[in-house]
């Protein structure tokens, strides 16, 4: 055992002693200490400045956000407090509170946005009209965006509300309490176990409504089931 034991001893030290190893563990660290950095750091940088910059660009609105979190190894994203104002003026035409995704390692070999999961935390729309043809969204319609491929499962909307705002009647109209579960959307086969059921819950000026479904998205045929509950009508 000793005679073993010195012989495990000379070979590491001969390794330690090897100019090649050194050189290789000394990139290696190296390599990982930039993904690392540039993951948790420079990632979210990125964001902010493409929020801020390329996307408020093609919206014609001012866009910030919040505090914008990533993980290089389990690539999670979560992004804080996104707001969108309004074209001219400082209201806001939308709000989301918190935004979590996580993306898929299959995103770098398929060259395209595998999205695991997608949870989108109190979105909030303010929608007005001014006369009747004319909204506060309607140059959003003339955008076009470029086409791509794209794969996004397990979407989540929790407590969503959107105000309606109708200046030629004086009415306001608000649809709140907004929950939508979406088990996939894309142009790409998923490649992640689906878990959220089709479903659409909200408050329609004080009244509910509530739709659920079944939904088989990667059948050679497409199946879905929808399921509609209508009460005091």
């Amino acid at each position: 055992m000793t005679g073993r034991a010195e012989a495990w001893a000379g070979r590491v030290a001969h390794l330690g002693r090897s100019r090649r190893l050194r050189v290789t563990t000394v990139i290696m660290i190296g390599a990982l200490a930039i993904f690392t950095l540039t993951g948790f750091f420079g990632v979210p940088l990125l964001l902010d400045h493409v929020a801020q910059g390329t996307a408020a660009a093609i919206l014609h609105r001012r866009v910030t956000v919040g505090p914008i979190r990533f993980n290089p190894y389990t690539l999670e994203l979560c992004a804080d407090t996104l707001r969108v104002r309004e074209r001219e003026g400082d209201e806001d035409f939308a709000t989301v509170g918190r935004i979590r995704l996580k993306v898929s390692w299959s995103s770098l070999y398929r060259l395209a946005p595998i999205i695991q999961e997608l949870t989108i935390e109190a979105p909030v729309v303010n929608l007005v009209r001014y006369h009747s043809y004319k909204f506060n969204f309607a140059d959003l319609l003339k955008i076009r965006l470029p086409h791509f491929r794209f794969s996004v499962s397990n979407i989540r909307l929790n407590s969503g509300r959107v105000n309606f705002e109708d200046q030629p009647f004086n009415e306001h109209h608000t649809v709140d309490q907004i929950q939508i579960g979406v088990p996939f959307i894309g142009n790409l086969p998923a490649e992640t176990a689906i878990l959220v059921q089709p479903s659409l819950q909200m408050v329609i000026d004080g009244s509910p409504f509530r739709l659920v479904g079944e939904a088989l998205p990667f059948k050679s045929t497409p199946e879905s089931i929808l399921n509609v509950y209508v009460s005091g009508l």
